[in-house]
């Protein structure tokens, strides 16, 4: 009896002290998306089905944003392009009006767990540069096998970007196009370490 009492004084207290509803109201409101999305994955099942609920949180909190292709580069003879998907092709409107793009990619034949922990190389693939950390180096080892590269644009044809050259094998996923502009992604009096062309 006393602790049914206790619980029902409890209560009573959680709902009158309005920082506790803040909260409350704050962790539920954002989780609740999560939730919703992580069951959506599980019905569909494109992620392994977590079997405790110790699972579903820990997915939750770790896996709650996605990469998806747009396209993938074409390379055949000396024809370089970047096809994007049907779904995507609303996304191309204006593009035509800029010279040169930001291709970024997914180094996906480096997509291992061991070049994953790679976090030091010597830059270039040349012993005789210093070791360096990936993150001041283009290296396609590293924790997220993101590759970028400015194309000059030749032609546009329907879903199909025409482009002079790009750092990248055929058949590469394209996950993301910006159009280079100037003003902002021309810095003046940059410096870079010797190794660097």
């Amino acid at each position: 009896m006393k602790q049914k009492t206790l619980w029902i004084d409890l209560t009573e207290w959680v709902i009158h002290f309005r920082p506790i509803q803040i909260v409350f109201h704050f962790i539920f409101s954002n989780l609740q998306p999560l939730v919703t999305e992580r069951i959506a994955q599980l019905r569909l099942k494109t992620v392994p089905e977590p079997k405790t609920l110790k699972n579903v949180v820990y997915a939750i909190m770790l896996d709650n944003f996605q990469i998806k292709r747009i396209g993938v580069i074409k390379k055949q003879g000396k024809t370089v392009a970047i096809e994007i998907h049907d779904e995507y092709k609303g996304g191309l409107l204006g593009l035509d009006q800029f010279s040169h793009i930001a291709v970024f990619y997914w180094f996906n034949k480096n997509d291992t767990t061991e070049k994953r922990k790679v976090l030091q190389v010597h830059p270039r693939g040349n012993r005789k540069n210093p070791l360096t950390g990936v993150f001041a180096t283009r290296s396609p080892q590293r924790p997220n096998l993101i590759g970028m590269f400015v194309c000059k644009i030749l032609s546009i044809d329907e879903t199909t970007i025409y482009i002079d050259k790009i750092d990248a094998f055929d058949r590469t996923p394209v996950i993301d196009i910006k159009p280079y502009m100037p003003a902002i992604d021309t810095v003046s009096n940059a410096n870079t370490p010797v190794w660097v062309p």
